[in-house]
């Protein structure tokens, strides 16, 4: 069964089971007692089920759609239940303790209760006497209900290692109990233990001596964090999904508030967001904690702060679009802002420790090593010494694309007819991004805006004629290529370009200029787009492939704030004749062509930003900064950078499967492009006064990342592809 047919189980058990009741405190606990007896509660601890590597992942897809479905109080008691207290129990218990504990709760209905131990501080301690545990002190945020059949609690042993025992229910008789009021989480009762002295002897794990039968790959700590995230993501998916339905239903000035830009765009990053925390959650227990090329994966404590934090902002956000009807106790997104924000606190404190990696953590497989190690060694050889020269000088060297060529880098997804290698796309967005911890973004778009964007046309929709005499000196890196279709007065409004070509017999004359070209100065050639009908607006659009040395074709070089080793030019084109046999594909279809291409275009830009987001992070660790909160603050910058790697993967693999990628890739460059400049500016800053010097890398990386909400499509207009992709209108 794959997590696509659970969720449609959990569904249709939600639709009929959950949504009839008022979800009463009482009634949560029924659901938790029906949850267990259909084996919701035990997808991790049953050694014959199905799912094999996918028991965390279908656990938490439980946790996931009870949330997204509005019932987080029901969500957060069956974390309680299913890992919270099963999951000690299943990992160091005995098998007297599974038969008398773990057995009853995941499967017939029993209830337990338990705080949250390796989150929030224990302050229970333990002292082994002659009969057993000698346990004292008091548990906070116990849950779900005072009436639970089992207990378990966390204590402190005297060398600080952690031990946890359980108490039936007639033994609370001896305990404390005193009932929280809590802001949200309505559904679920909260309390405090306090237990004077209390003797256990026979119910106690104790994980250091205990011998670990679990066959999961993931430690108790992880599966917490991950849990507690996955809960959020659903709480933020129902929140976004009310504020877009509230969106398309009130109207302010007799329109739906939809339809202002304000509130479509509003809902896009609440959508954007959500797709990379919960690609990221998902990402971790595929891959079983580590991403291939992911050079500082994010430890499940950062994970979950990250995540959680961004709930509240998306539950913030939804709240925010309806009005003060959300202020209204009548409508369920005032629970959701409640719940979400007490999830935080409770899991989030401020003193908690996160660990961070300060190592690289790469795994790959051989033939995936050797590509790396190559591709570092070539780039530590041939581009860094030369940089700060290139960056003075404003372009990079012929040769530099012949050496690029000579090693196969230039054609990794291209044709072996043609002199490419057929790696894909997935190897092309890794050369991508190890080519932009170069230091230097004007190398890097250099380089990617030529095989990338400029070649990939004619690969598309080239000839073989074109392709031999174009494509294959290319890909060998005889022959520069430029991509012209951005002009003074049409950016991504590409229907509004103003360049023209006229047949005339067995060529066409070319009128017009472009702008922001890059490689414009050095190109042989340059794949343009151009009006061919202008009364069929974006349907009279053509690409060609124009020599830069046809008479009639100048250029100059424009001066940039970054990008500096890159050669970006304005072209100007008066009369210039163009051969027939150079359009590129078919007449008046070069709109749509120019759509396909900037689907990859974004995802370039992505690898792109994620390889200077990188950089800098290194270049910090590498500093001697010690500066307040360094780890946490080293551990969001990572969390950032592994959620762009996530959505720009997921992006990546649909380009290899033939599958059009416009949300993945849109998505991708909205979160990539905006992270790299979130993480430049704030290593900047964490770097003080040494972030303005100009000998230190940070500086450049920081200039040439600005660029990227813009390349490519403007933030702005990536939001206005969505808007209409998802339904927003």
């Amino acid at each position: 069964m794959e997590l696509e047919e659970l969720q449609k189980l959990i569904r249709k058990w939600i639709k009929k089971e959950v949504f009839p009741m008022d979800q009463t405190k009482e009634q949560i606990v029924q659901l938790l007692q029906k949850s267990g007896e259909l084996g919701y509660m035990s997808f991790m601890y049953d050694d014959e089920q199905e799912w094999q590597d996918n028991v965390v992942s279908a656990q938490l897809c439980y946790l996931q759609e009870l949330a997204r479905n509005g019932n987080s109080s029901l969500a957060y008691a069956t974390f309680i239940q299913s890992i919270a207290f099963a999951f000690p129990i299943y990992t160091w218990g005995s098998e007297e303790q599974k038969q008398k504990y773990l057995n009853p709760v995941i499967l017939e209905g029993k209830l337990a209760s338990t705080s949250l131990p390796e989150i929030e501080q224990t302050l229970l301690t333990a002292e082994q006497v002659d009969e057993g545990w000698k346990v004292m002190g008091k548990s906070s945020y116990v849950a779900p209900s005072i009436e639970s059949d089992f207990y378990m609690f966390t204590a402190l042993k005297s060398n600080n290692e952690k031990v946890y025992f359980i108490i039936d229910k007639e033994k609370m008789q001896d305990a404390k109990v005193i009932p929280s009021q809590m802001m949200g989480f309505d559904q679920v009762q909260f309390y405090e233990i306090e237990i004077e002295a209390m003797l256990s002897k026979e119910y106690v794990i104790d994980p250091s001596v205990a011998s670990e039968s679990s066959r999961l790959n993931f430690s108790f700590k992880e599966v917490l964090d991950l849990s507690l995230a996955i809960i959020g993501v659903g709480m933020a998916q129902k929140a976004y999904e009310l504020a877009k339905s509230y969106a398309n239903e009130r109207k302010q000035f007799n329109q739906k508030i939809a339809t202002y830009q304000t509130i479509s765009h509003r809902l896009v990053e609440m959508a954007v967001k959500l797709e990379a925390c919960e690609a990221l959650i998902y990402s971790k227990l595929k891959h079983d904690k580590r991403h291939l090329a992911v050079l500082y994966p994010a430890s499940t404590g950062a994970l979950r702060r990250d995540v959680l934090e961004t709930v509240h902002e998306i539950t913030d956000n939804a709240f925010q679009i309806f009005g003060g009807n959300g202020y209204s106790m009548e409508y369920p997104i005032q629970k959701l802002w409640r719940d979400s924000q007490q999830l935080v606190l409770m899991t989030c404190y401020e003193n908690e420790e996160i660990a961070y990696i300060e190592d690289k953590n790469i795994t790959m497989n051989k033939d995936e090593a050797i590509f790396h190690r190559k591709l570092e060694e070539f780039i530590y050889r041939e581009v860094t010494p030369n940089i700060e020269q290139w960056e003075q000088d404003g372009e990079v060297p012929r040769d530099l694309f012949e050496k690029f060529g000579q090693q196969g880098y230039l054609g990794i997804k291209f044709s072996k007819q043609y002199g490419g290698t057929e790696l894909g796309y997935q190897w092309d967005g890794r050369f991508i991004k190890e080519l932009a911890k170069c230091g230097s973004g004007g190398v890097t778009v250099g380089i990617t805006a030529h095989t990338s964007i400029a070649i990939t046309a004619i690969e598309k929709l080239g000839t073989s004629m074109q392709k031999e005499q174009y494509l294959q000196p290319s890909i060998q890196g005889e022959k520069i290529a430029a991509l012209g279709i951005t002009e003074p007065h049409a950016g991504s409004d590409v229907a509004s370009m103003t360049t023209t070509a006229t047949r005339e017999g067995d060529y066409y004359r070319i009128n017009g200029s472009k702008v922001f070209i890059t490689n414009g100065v050095n190109a042989d050639y340059i794949v343009l787009a151009v009006k061919t009908d202008p009364d069929k607006g974006h349907k009279g659009i053509s690409f060609f492939i124009v020599d830069t040395n046809l008479e009639g074709i100048s250029s100059s070089k424009i001066d940039k704030l970054g990008w500096r080793a890159s050669d970006t030019a304005i072209i100007y084109l008066e009369d210039v004749k163009v051969p027939s046999e150079n359009l590129l594909g078919v007449e008046n279809q070069g709109f749509y062509e120019i759509m396909k291409n900037f689907q990859w275009e974004r995802v370039m830009v992505s690898y792109f930003s994620i390889g200077v987001a990188e950089r800098s992070l290194e270049e910090f660790l590498q500093s001697d900064k010690n500066t307040i909160d360094k780890e946490k603050e080293i551990s969001k910058v990572k969390v950032d950078i592994e959620k762009a790697y996530v959505l720009v993967d997921k992006a990546v693999k649909l380009f290899d499967s033939g599958i059009d990628p416009t949300i993945e890739s849109t998505i991708a460059k909205i979160y990539a492009t905006e992270m790299v400049t979130r993480i430049t500016s704030k290593i900047l800053r964490l770097m003080g006064m040494d972030g303005c010097r100009t000998d230190l890398i940070l500086e450049r990386q920081w200039r040439d990342a600005r660029i990227m909400t813009i390349g490519g499509g403007t933030s702005e207009i990536m939001k206005e592809v969505l808007v209409k992709r998802l339904g927003i209108i």
